[in-house]
């Protein structure tokens, strides 16, 4: 009998074990979900500005910026979102768009285009 209630604790504390494990690993995998940021473009208040880059011809790389100004054919955003291929980053500098670099640049006001 003694065997049966000793087998019976062993049993129950793997089961907790497993079970812990699997909590933490839960709460471990959420966090990091939650770290990550958001992987969605920004609301349109923030960012009203769409730019989309083209090089060759082909799109390359998309932008939202709170704020954008031409400087001659040059447009320059300022405070923008960038996609690192996981999530959208935000960078409070400024990002010059120069025609030596990019075969065509589309700036859009999002606030327009829906």
């Amino acid at each position: 009998m003694m065997k049966k209630a000793a087998i019976g604790f062993i049993i129950f504390l793997w089961i907790t074990r497993i079970a812990s494990l699997a909590f933490l690993l839960l709460l471990v995998a959420g966090a990091l979900v939650f770290a990550t940021g958001p992987d969605e473009a920004p609301d349109i208040e923030k960012a009203p500005w769409g730019i989309q880059t083209y090089t060759d011809d082909v799109p390359s790389r998309v932008y939202y910026a709170e704020d954008v100004r031409l400087e001659g054919n040059m447009p320059i955003i300022k405070g923008y979102w960038s996609f690192n291929g996981k999530k959208f980053k935000f960078n409070k500098g400024e990002k010059e768009f120069p025609q030596s670099d990019y075969s065509f640049v589309q700036v859009v006001d999002r606030r327009i285009v829906r």
